[in-house]
């Protein structure tokens, strides 16, 4: 293996909608236990139940998983060498690509910004759309958590015998143009969650895990 790390700044250029899942709904998933929530309540309070928080600090962000699956998604588009990266049953992005943290901060939201206070929700807009339920097609009014301007950064890991850097770039510009993040994005048929590689800092070797915050501003792509 010949490892190289990636510290890269991604940065929305259409807003995100979050719609995480409560513990209180995968509990009722789990027990078939239906919930019984007041119908009254303010919009707000149910935008952001719906925030993705880090289970540590409670800041405001993506988990990994969540650009992970972009990026397998973005594989669909993209060849290394003359195979695609991703089909629709498999994906080689799990052999070459390590996300070593598990979330990732909006930048434009200051760590010492108190959760769920008002402070905090400046950031952030109640999203009200029509969806339609996908059983019976019944109109429903959805209600999410829309941030207009966000931005993370994230440090990758890839192995440079099994991809090279301009291929694992153009995954991640294709992850962000014609994938994206969030609910309504592009590849469900929607705008929301778009974004671009403003910086793309390249090093030999695998960061230590105490590094992977060290550097603040990255070089310009």
């Amino acid at each position: 293996m010949k490892p190289r790390t990636v510290r890269v700044l991604c940065r929305g250029i259409s807003p995100i909608l979050m719609d995480q899942m409560t513990e209180e709904t995968l509990d009722s998933l789990a027990t078939s236990v239906r919930q019984n929530k007041p119908k009254d309540r303010p919009f707000a309070d149910v935008a952001e139940e719906k925030i993705y928080r880090d289970p540590m600090t409670e800041r405001i962000g993506i988990p990994s998983e969540m650009l992970f699956a972009c990026l397998v998604a973005a594989g669909r588009k993209v060849k290394n060498g003359k195979s695609q990266i991703s089909t629709a049953t498999s994906s080689t992005v799990p052999d070459f690509l390590e996300i070593p943290d598990f979330f990732f901060p909006f930048l434009g939201i200051p760590e010492n910004v108190e959760p769920r206070s008002e402070d905090e929700r400046q950031h952030w807009k109640v999203d009200k759309r029509r969806g339609r339920l996908p059983i019976n097609g019944t109109a429903v009014c959805l209600i999410r958590p829309r941030f207009n301007n966000w931005e993370f950064k994230v440090t990758v890991i890839y192995d440079a015998d099994k991809i090279d850097g301009s291929t694992l770039k153009a995954l991640f510009v294709n992850a962000g143009s014609g994938q994206g993040l969030g609910s309504f994005r592009p590849n469900c048929r929607g705008t929301f969650g778009k974004f671009v590689v403003v910086s793309w800092e390249e090093t030999a070797g695998a960061v230590k895990e105490d590094e992977t915050e060290e550097t603040d501003v990255l070089a310009a792509a």
